[in-house]
């Protein structure tokens, strides 16, 4: 028996739309993804605001992560934009990835 999943590798890059100018492309590859998860779940950080910010500087561009901080964001506002930058990276939905944070809160 002969296996193929050439149609499903694309190596296509997701973007995520924050505002009418500013479009951010998510590097999703396994190792990016994993270096993410890494680093939310380890014990370098003083403050999950510090948290957040590695995962944007682990999955966007420097330009890309400097555009984010440079809108001075209200923290929810931020916090939104991390967890659809992970949904993205992940593939989940953002509902998925918003139950996931509130179960890490919770524990």
């Amino acid at each position: 028996m002969k296996y193929s999943i050439k149609d499903k590798i694309t190596n296509e890059k997701p973007t995520v739309e924050l505002t009418d100018t500013l479009t951010v492309t998510v590097n999703n590859s396994f190792r990016k993804v994993l270096a993410m998860q890494e680093k939310l779940r380890s014990d370098e950080f003083n403050s999950d605001a510090e948290k957040m910010v590695s995962v944007l500087e682990c999955l966007l561009d420097k330009k890309d992560v400097k555009a984010i901080n440079d809108m001075d964001l209200p923290f929810d506002q931020y916090l939104a934009v991390v967890k659809t930058i992970i949904a993205a990276a992940t593939g989940q939905s953002i509902e998925t990835v918003e139950d996931r944070f509130q179960q890490a809160v919770n524990n």
